[in-house]
C-alpha cells in the first residue's frame, strides 16, 4: 500500500511542480512581453493539433524521411505549447471541457506518427550493432502504448456517451510528458548515427507505465459511477 501511495504521489508531486514553473512564466511573459496577453489556451492546443494534422500529411503524402529535421522541430513545439497550455488556461481562467477534448486529440494525433517513425528508425541502430531482436521488442513496446492508448479513448467515449465526465489525472499527464521526451530522443538519431537511441526507449518504457497506471486510476475512480449508471 505504500508503495502504491509512492507511486501515485511522485507524478502528481512532480507534475505540480512542472507545471508551476509554467504558471510562472506564463504569468511573467503576459505582463512583461508584448503581445502574448493575446494567446489563449485553446490557441496553443490548436497549434498541437495543427502540428499533428501536419505530421500525417508528411507521412502519409511525401517521403518523411526527407523532413526528419523539421519532424523534430516540430515535436519540440509541440512539446512545449503541451507544457503551457494548461498553464495559460488557469491562468486567464479559461478552462473548459472543449480545451481538454481538443487537447486530447492534440495528444493521439501527435503520438501514432511519431511512433510509427521510431519504429521505422529503429533498425538504423539496432541492426547496426548486431541487435536484430530489440527490433521486435521496440515493435512490441509501441503497440502496448497504441493499446493502451487506445483502451483510453474508448474508456472515454464510452464516459461521454453516458454523459460522465472523465478529467485527466496526473499519471496521464506525466505520460505524455515521457512519451514526448522519448520520442524526441528517439528521433535524434537522424543528426548522429552515435546517438544511443536506447535513452529514447528507456523513456517509452516509463511512459508505457504511467500510460497503464493512468487506465488502471480511471476504471479504479470511475468503475462505480458506471455500474450506478442503468443500462
Amino acid at each position: 500500500m505504500m508503495f502504491l501511495k509512492i507511486f501515485y504521489w511522485l507524478p502528481e508531486h512532480g507534475y505540480k511542480k512542472l507545471h508551476g514553473l509554467a504558471w510562472w512564466l506564463v504569468a511573467w511573459s503576459r505582463k512583461s512581453v508584448p503581445y502574448t496577453d493575446r494567446i489563449s489556451a485553446n490557441t496553443l492546443t490548436g497549434l498541437r493539433v495543427l502540428a499533428g494534422l501536419t505530421l500525417w500529411w508528411l507521412l502519409v503524402l511525401t517521403d518523411w524521411r526527407e523532413y526528419l529535421i523539421q519532424i523534430i522541430l516540430i515535436n519540440v513545439i509541440a512539446f512545449l505549447t503541451d507544457l503551457f497550455d494548461g498553464a495559460v488556461a488557469r491562468a486567464t481562467g479559461s478552462s473548459s471541457r472543449l480545451g481538454a477534448w481538443l487537447d486530447n486529440i492534440a495528444d493521439k494525433l501527435l503520438v501514432l506518427p511519431n511512433l510509427w517513425i521510431v519504429y521505422c528508425l529503429a533498425p538504423m541502430q539496432f541492426l547496426l550493432l548486431g541487435l536484430g531482436p530489440w527490433f521486435i521488442k521496440t515493435g512490441l513496446l509501441l503497440l502496448f502504448i497504441v493499446i493502451i492508448d487506445f483502451l483510453l479513448i474508448l474508456l472515454r467515449g464510452y464516459a461521454a456517451w453516458r454523459h460522465v465526465h472523465v478529467e485527466a489525472n496526473y499519471f496521464g499527464k506525466v505520460k505524455v510528458f515521457f512519451q514526448c521526451l522519448g520520442i524526441i530522443s528517439a528521433q535524434l538519431i537522424v543528426l548522429d548515427h552515435a546517438f544511443p537511441m536506447f535513452l529514447g526507449l528507456h523513456f517509452l518504457i516509463v511512459s508505457l507505465v504511467f500510460s497503464f497506471g493512468s487506465l488502471l486510476v480511471h476504471i479504479w475512480t470511475n468503475l462505480y459511477r458506471f455500474i450506478s449508471l442503468k443500462v
